[in-house]
């Protein structure tokens, strides 16, 4: 009975639901949650309730707030979490092939498929958090959960930096010394639908150790609802999949300790096939028809900006027609892609021996733009010494949301004034093998991940006109466009 709202009535629910559970005959007053995606979000809501037969969650591949799944970086999750508040308020499962994402204006999305929704409605209308967030917020449960919790996700999952925040949510902010040392987090190579599991596959890479989630999960839930388990407890907290070395590290915390975070900067640009052998022939070097410029942990110099034009009519598109909750079924080479003329790439030489980072990834870009708002994109690539281009990693900041937490808009940019813009990538657990070459495109799209930002500096969604925006990125001393790699500890 009653009506359906997404996300609003979970705790409630939640609390009936283990209440009942707890009083069966065939209960021993002892409850344990499993769910991934949705499924997660309730059992975080439950937890909220604090039932006292409620003893441990495993939440998979989500966070605790509504307004973080929507919006990263400023840009809207159009491919993911943008179509499904259009999903949740229908009850019944719905044709996504009638979602248009080149519909404008924006605002018209859900109603020209058939399927209007007054949770995209409200994204449009509040892209900045404010008080209308409030309700879909569960973030509060962070510092009071009372009990322990699994938390897994992957590295190609749509939500893996809710995930990760929801953990360092708990250890930065419970009340509880014992609840924080009873948190842990498991990273294999998938993405929200699993497939790796399936296909045993992430682009080029065998994932052969890689192990089912479910098995790990199920040792959590018999140390904690069983009288006895097999040491559980006293395994490491953390652990996470290394795609292209086939194996997993662990540690007792998250960023792993050692870590060696490592500034790789972005340096000047010269003709195609001066940062390595391979040449236009192969289509292997990023970087449009400039070339490509050089990824290098020198710092740069004196050095002129590189620069480019992105037009929304024709955006990055990678992602349209292809489910980013499915994204490690879709690592296909993407060698053309990055040869477009509105992509910048920057390689290193190929490796003398493998180079392994895990962690959190995060660019800064010193940038400018003709457009009063404007989208900056970053992609980190591995490049085989065929020229077969395979994605890393990927992060995007609306310039509007340059400043603070990124919740919230600034003024519109000035013309030719210089920003500086940080761009997370999420986190990676990635072996790049001797012969291959990192690359880093930097672009203003990755369309429809992310919605297209149309240059305009108007209001979300309204806009049915576009403007052209040329960029400029800055690399020299005094700016020195950089990315961070998170080098895995010796």
């Amino acid at each position: 009975e009653g009506d359906w709202q997404p996300l609003l009535n979970e705790a409630d629910d939640g609390y009936d639901t283990i209440d009942w559970v707890a009083s069966q005959p065939w209960n021993d007053g002892q409850v344990g949650m499993i769910g991934e995606s949705y499924f997660a979000l309730t059992q975080w809501a439950a937890a909220s309730r604090f039932h006292t037969a409620l003893r441990c969650i495993a939440p998979g591949c989500m966070g605790v707030d509504l307004y973080r799944l929507m919006y990263e970086g400023g840009a809207l999750t159009l491919n993911t979490a943008g179509t499904w508040v259009c999903d949740q308020l229908h009850r019944r499962f719905i044709n996504f092939l009638r979602f248009d994402p080149w519909t404008l204006p924006l605002k018209d999305y859900p109603a020209r498929a058939g399927y209007p929704g007054a949770l995209f409605d409200q994204a449009i209308e509040h892209p900045d958090r404010d008080e209308t967030w409030a309700p879909y917020d569960l973030s509060a449960i962070l510092e009071k959960l009372d009990i322990p919790a699994f938390h897994w996700t992957g590295w190609h999952d749509c939500f893996l930096p809710a995930s990760l925040e929801t953990w360092a949510g708990v250890q930065r902010r419970n009340i509880y010394d014992t609840v924080r040392a009873n948190q842990w987090l498991c990273i294999g190579p998938a993405d929200h639908e699993l497939t790796t599991e399936k296909t045993g596959t992430a682009g080029r890479h065998e994932l052969a150790g890689q192990g089912i989630t479910n098995d790990r999960i199920q040792a959590f839930f018999d140390h904690w609802l069983r009288p006895e388990s097999d040491g559980f407890g006293k395994t490491p907290r953390v652990r996470c999949y290394v795609i292209g070395a086939d194996r997993w590290r662990e540690a007792d915390d998250w960023p792993l300790p050692g870590t060696r975070f490592t500034e790789y900067y972005l340096r000047a640009h010269g003709p195609v096939g001066d940062a390595g052998e391979a040449g236009p022939e192969t289509g292997a070097v990023p970087g449009g028809e400039a070339g490509p410029g050089l990824l290098s942990p020198e710092a740069p110099g004196d050095e002129a900006p590189d620069a480019f034009t992105y037009n929304p009519v024709r955006p990055v598109d990678h992602w349209v027609g292809k489910p980013v909750w499915s994204a490690a079924r879709h690592l296909s080479d993407r060698r053309q892609l990055v040869s477009r003329p509105d992509v910048l790439g920057y390689v290193t030489p190929p490796l003398a021996q493998p180079l392994e980072i895990v962690g959190p990834l995060e660019a800064t870009l010193y940038v400018s733009t003709s457009a009063p708002d404007t989208d900056f994109t970053v992609t980190l690539v591995d490049i085989w010494p065929d020229g077969y281009t395979q994605l890393v990693q990927e992060g995007i900041r609306r310039l509007r949301y340059r400043d603070g937490d990124g919740e919230h808009a600034g003024p519109p940019a000035a013309p030719g004034a210089v920003y500086e813009l940080r761009v997370s990538m999420a986190a990676s657990g990635y072996e790049f093998a001797a012969g291959h070459r990192l690359g880093v495109e930097v672009s203003s799209s990755a369309f429809d991940r992310w919605d297209r930002n149309l240059n305009t500096g108007h209001p979300l969604g309204q806009d049915a006109e576009i403007a052209l925006a040329h960029q400029t990125v800055h690399h020299d001393g005094e700016r020195p466009s950089h990315i961070v790699l998170p080098l895995a500890p010796i």
